[in-house]
């Protein structure tokens, strides 16, 4: 346990500047910075007192929480259930883009290129590459590329108005948790977890209750806000 308020200070300022290069304006930054994502990488990785580091914890849980603001939750942000799969799947290829397709590929590039969340998402996980070896991108690629199953799951629960028992929600839930974040550890501390371990089954188990513990009090806080939407996100409080 580590409280550096100044650090997070610097990560938070650095985060700021950079989700202006993104494309977010002034008030969306704003709105950034009041969520603090320099103090929460400080407090969870007391092992880094580097704000570079930490920066990459920064930018991509923002723009992991981004995403799921504008394309999954919030329907005044512009969330549709029905333009989410669609929206994740550019999503996706911002963060893992494809071998070039020949003339395919300068439309792909301005799609990526025009959309904010995609600039984010895509910029953050270059960021990491900085830092981290291949197997540990793509480790974080493919965790939020899981978690992006959830929310596709979620959406069509949303616009069917099917929602779904206790049961098959927890099912999801667990693959869209804090772990995504969690896969971030080693790179942010400096150092590689190799595969064998990171991905061993009592590794990946406990991390996934440690991450599936968290989002089931962030589901608790966030009772009263997914039910203020006119389409009321997937929410474990709600499912029991």
């Amino acid at each position: 346990e580590r409280f550096n308020e100044p650090l997070a200070d610097e990560v938070d300022d650095r985060l700021a500047a950079w989700a202006l290069e993104c494309g977010f304006d002034e008030d969306e930054v704003e709105k950034i910075r009041k969520v603090r994502f320099g103090r929460l990488v400080m407090l969870a990785h007391p092992d880094c007192d580097d704000p570079d580091r930490l920066l990459i914890g920064a930018k991509l849980n923002m723009g992991w929480w981004a995403a799921d603001d504008y394309y999954a939750d919030d329907s005044e942000l512009g969330a549709d259930p029905m333009l989410l799969p669609p929206r994740l799947l550019l999503a996706m290829t911002a963060m893992d883009p494809p071998p070039p397709a020949g003339e395919f590929t300068p439309p792909l590039e301005e799609a990526l290129a025009a959309e904010r969340v995609l600039v984010a998402l895509g910029s953050g996980i270059d960021y990491l590459a900085q830092y981290a070896t291949p197997e540990q991108v793509q480790r974080t690629c493919y965790a939020t590329f899981s978690m992006f199953v959830s929310w596709s799951a979620y959406a069509a629960w949303r616009y069917t108005d099917e929602y779904p028992p206790a049961w098959k929600y927890l099912a999801a839930r667990q693959h869209d948790s804090f772990y995504t974040s969690m896969t971030l550890i080693d790179p942010i501390g400096g150092y590689i977890l190799p595969a064998d371990l990171f991905f061993e089954p009592r590794v990946r188990h406990a991390a996934f209750l440690a991450g599936t513990a968290v989002v089931m009090v962030n589901d608790l806080l966030s009772v009263a806000k997914d039910l203020a939407d006119e389409k009321p996100p997937v929410n474990m409080v709600l499912q029991i």
